[in-house]
């Protein structure tokens, strides 16, 4: 699976460039993104679950965006165009990205008020507490470094990527 994805990506088969590593490693969690998506949805309409539904959405639309960035990504590393071309290409590609996660905000906002109007009285023992919020946190903290780190690349889709992760972290916060 990894030669598929580096070949759809167009990578050299050592991965030199952090830009491109950055992306190599976002479309590895396309199918971990696809199988929870799938998964929530599915257990939405099984039970008749408006939470999971939403869920199930908010990770839709998060894959949609993330796979869609990945994509004009590929095209703009394909290109033989130059650099500083290549970056008013992936800053032309922002307006798109940032309308994606305004609509990631939106469905987030709609899951957390459907959180808030009926409720999750879900008890967990403290073992399991302490497990979820240790991952909850451990994913947020890894995104925000990686989004911190990421900045000095001179390639705003990684960035827009990268926010993508935050979002996700935010999101497994949010479940604790």
């Amino acid at each position: 699976m990894l030669n598929m994805i580096i070949s759809w990506l167009h990578l050299p088969v050592k991965v030199e460039h952090r830009r491109d590593r950055i992306a190599l490693y976002a479309a590895l969690s396309v199918p971990v993104g696809i199988l929870m998506a799938v998964t929530k949805l599915v257990m939405g309409i099984v039970f008749f679950s408006s939470w999971l539904l939403i869920f199930g959405l908010y990770y839709a639309i998060l894959l949609s965006v993330k796979v869609l960035s990945l994509i004009r990504y590929r095209k703009i590393r394909m290109s033989n165009n130059p650099t500083s071309a290549k970056i008013r290409a992936e800053q032309a590609f922002l307006v798109l990205g940032g309308l994606g996660y305004s609509l990631i905000g939106l469905v987030f906002g709609v899951f957390c008020f459907v959180m808030y109007h009926h409720g999750y009285d879900q008890k967990f023992n403290l073992n399991a507490a302490l497990v979820i919020a240790l991952i909850g946190f451990t994913k947020l903290i890894s995104a925000i470094v990686g989004l911190v780190r990421s900045r000095h690349l001179l390639s705003p889709l990684i960035t827009l990527l990268k926010a993508y992760s935050v979002a996700d972290g935010m999101t497994a916060i949010v479940l604790t």
